[in-house]
């Protein structure tokens, strides 16, 4: 018989240190679900806590009684929903995420400005972006709507020399990792129309991707969150510049949010998204952790782009 071998860890608080306890539960055959409820359990006393461990069994006992943090309301819906089956694509799964998202509002509301950011990583595993070229068929330009004009913008857009313009579509969809890149937190869905062409805008950091197009955009998208909701936005987007878009609605945690979101393109492939919002509970601790500094060579946790427990939103979004 194998013997069972057994740690231990200290847990302060659900969102803080809810990633190193779920990372070690759950290589011993725990869920998400599991170790979340352990927490909340500890978390309910308000005490600081060990998790012992084993191939066997898990157990919480008290260390000291004074270091306990307490969590919000939101995080605390946040376990609450933890806890409960994951929602499925059936009819009544629908009736249960339309049920969660409304279970928000009962939360008390702040008007001064909270800030959070996020990350939304292309891992081109998602066939995002695509590029609709709909400005080749721009009715000011007639002489080019003939046959061979429209063969010639074929070759064009398919060799990569098509120069964007006025009517062409990028719908997108991306990953979305909290600020500190250990957790997935959902996806980016949207698309953005091509307002300008700025030839030989750009950084170095920018003009050195092949993917690289130095364009200005009107977009519309969906940041979403899992059993948090989601948040729309619209406004600006430049691949070359840093833009404001504005909060447009949402719904969940974001139901009545209002404010905007100041966007920092790194690369075509990763950005780095700072929403200054009022109307909205206080935020969870998983949404304002400290956030890597954004630079090209940032990169989620291997955990996390896996979704492995602990790691990933319950009810994330993909």
């Amino acid at each position: 018989m194998a013997m069972a071998v057994t740690n231990t860890w200290v847990v302060t608080n659900t969102f803080s240190g809810i990633n190193a306890v779920t990372t070690a539960l759950s290589l011993r055959g725990l869920s998400t679900r599991q170790t979340f409820k352990l927490v909340l359990r500890a978390e309910k006393e308000g005490r600081r806590v060990g998790i012992e461990a084993s191939a066997s069994q898990v157990t919480v006992q008290k260390l000291t009684p004074d270091v306990g943090l307490k969590l919000n309301p939101a995080e605390e819906l946040l376990e609450q929903f933890a806890l409960q089956p994951a929602i499925s694509t059936s009819r009544k799964s629908e009736t249960e995420a339309v049920r969660r998202l409304f279970m928000w509002d009962a939360l008390p509301k702040r008007e001064e400005v909270q800030l959070f950011s996020v990350y939304e990583i292309n891992e081109r595993d998602r066939n995002s972006p695509a590029f609709l070229p709909f400005s080749t068929i721009n009715i000011s330009k007639p002489q080019e709507n003939g046959l061979l004009g429209g063969l010639q913008n074929m070759w064009s857009t398919l060799s990569g020399d098509h120069e964007h313009g006025l009517g062409d579509l990028v719908p997108f969809s991306n990953k979305l990792y909290d600020s500190s890149l250990q957790v997935r937190l959902g996806v980016t869905a949207g698309m953005a129309m091509v307002v300008k062409a700025f030839p030989g805008k750009g950084q170095k950091h920018h003009t050195k991707h092949n993917f690289f197009f130095p364009d200005c955009y009107e977009a519309t998208y969906t940041f979403y969150l899992g059993d948090m909701g989601h948040v729309s936005a619209q406004g600006p987007f430049s691949t070359f510049d840093d833009t404001l878009l504005t909060i447009t609605g949402g719904a969940g945690l974001f139901r009545e949010a209002r404010g905007v979101i100041h966007l920092h393109n790194i690369t075509p492939f990763k950005l780095f998204y700072t929403f200054h919002v009022r109307g909205v509970p206080e935020l969870p601790r998983i949404l304002t952790s400290k956030p890597v500094e954004p630079n090209e060579h940032v990169q989620p946790r291997r955990e996390a782009v896996a979704c492995k427990p602990g790691f990933a939103l319950p009810n994330y979004t993909d």
